[in-house]
């Protein structure tokens, strides 16, 4: 995962801001397009305040007070204006009305507005009296009276358009983020299309490599198993030549077991060489495990090494041969570093995802400036390791797409673990 979000991360990392910007943009613009209902909302209750306003004083100027004919105003007003409502409050106490009006109507100071559920409601002191002989309709005896219009406009009378300006905006919304996950993909796709070039150019480079490498193994092996064996073969006879002396066998010995080692090396190269594809097919890990373990228990037991398997029983997706060998070298290069009374674990078992393999040691463990070059061929952290075990276990790791991780410490010894094995519980 976290090699995936590396590889792409530039087009993630913009695509998210891209959106985050677009998210941004969205919220500023629902918003401004409830400010913008609002203000229309305002300015509509304001005009048909004015024109009731201008119709009350007109009447005023005319003949007194009449609350019928204020009713039949306010009426009239309701059906071509969009009201929900419309009346005149004194002291909180309604005195005239039209439209169906809240029973949880309230006007809370002289002049204001507000948004009560799909009601916006608007309210002004308004002159329903005259000086000078005028009388207000509830208070007969006045001769001017200021009472409260209150005015209940539908938001549903702007809703149409409201509703269409919500519709494009969230068109553009959704075409926007659609543009950006386009373009997202089309990035990510031009970005795996160059890591799989890359990695296809590399892979024909490494595999050119080995080819290389098996032809000159091929040829040293050719040019060096003649001269080795006739080296072998004279220090064998002279070993048992009945007239070789101590000091002579003992020569005899040393050269024996250089040349011993020498070609031990040469196969060792020969096998991390030679380049093969792996043959993919179901194998049982643990059956293979144990009968690793099994052919290996003797040079444990010669060295006074304990090695155990803690182990499920899994069917895993490998090269059987590749999967052994891998498994041989790591139990060998454990051996090689334990001393008597040591112990070296395998174990193999099933996590969330895939199946590990670790093999344990409690040897002194790698230095740390020999770890980030221990998987390359001839680099040892014992001085008789061949360096090439871990290697060839880097490379059949590499092939199968698992993942090579060492863990080592002076005090608690060496893990090697193989991560990212497909495979099921049997």
């Amino acid at each position: 995962m976290k090699h995936i979000l590396a590889a792409y991360k530039a087009p993630l990392l913009v695509s998210a801001a891209c959106m985050a910007i677009l998210c941004g943009w969205g919220v500023f613009e629902f918003r401004q397009a409830d400010a913008y209902r609002t203000e229309m909302l305002r300015r509509h209750s304001g005009g048909v305040f004015n024109s009731l306003e201008g119709i009350i004083n007109s009447l005023n100027e005319h003949a007194p007070y009449n609350i019928e004919h204020l009713r039949i105003i306010l009426n009239g007003v309701l059906r071509t204006t969009g009201l929900s409502f419309a009346c005149i409050t004194h002291n909180g106490n309604i005195t005239v009305k039209a439209g169906s009006v809240p029973h949880s109507f309230s006007t809370p100071g002289p002049s204001g507005e507000r948004k009560e559920r799909n009601i916006f409601l608007t309210w002004r002191p308004v002159s329903l009296g005259r000086a000078g002989g005028t009388r207000s309709p509830s208070h007969p005896d006045d001769t001017s009276t200021v009472q409260t219009l209150v005015l209940g406009l539908s938001a549903d009378w702007w809703a149409g358009e409201h509703e269409n300006r919500m519709l494009n905006l969230r068109f553009k919304l959704g075409g926007g983020a659609l543009v950006i996950l386009a373009i997202c993909a089309v990035w990510v796709l031009t970005v795996h299309s160059k890591n799989l070039s890359s990695e296809l150019a590399m892979e024909r480079i490494k595999r050119g490599h080995f080819e290389e490498l098996g032809l000159a193994a091929a040829g040293l092996a050719h040019e060096a198993k003649n001269p080795l064996g006739i080296i072998r073969g004279s220090a064998q006879r002279l070993r048992e030549h009945q007239s070789s002396g101590t000091e002579q066998k003992q020569t005899a010995d040393h050269i024996i077991d250089a040349v011993d080692r020498t070609s031990a090396r040469l196969g060792e190269f020969m096998e991390y060489a030679k380049f093969r594809e792996p043959s993919v097919t179901d194998v049982n890990a643990y059956t293979v495990a144990q009968k690793v373990i099994d052919v290996l228990n003797p040079d444990f037991e010669e060295k006074d090494v304990a090695v155990r398997l803690e182990a499920d029983p899994l069917s895993i997706q490998a090269d059987e041969e590749m999967f052994r060998q891998a498994l041989v070298n790591l139990l060998l290069n454990s051996l090689h570093a334990s001393e008597a009374g040591d112990s070296v674990t395998v174990r193999l078992h099933r996590g969330r995802h895939n199946i590990t393999l670790t093999v344990e040691d409690e040897a002194e463990g790698i230095e740390a400036g020999l770890l980030p070059d221990v998987c390359k061929p001839y680099v040892s952290g014992t001085p008789e390791g061949h360096g090439m075990g871990l290697a060839v276990v880097k490379r059949i790791a590499d092939q199968h797409g698992w993942d090579l991780e060492i863990v080592s410490n002076k005090q608690t010894g060496t893990s090697v673990s193989v991560s990212g094995i497909q495979g099921t519980v049997l």
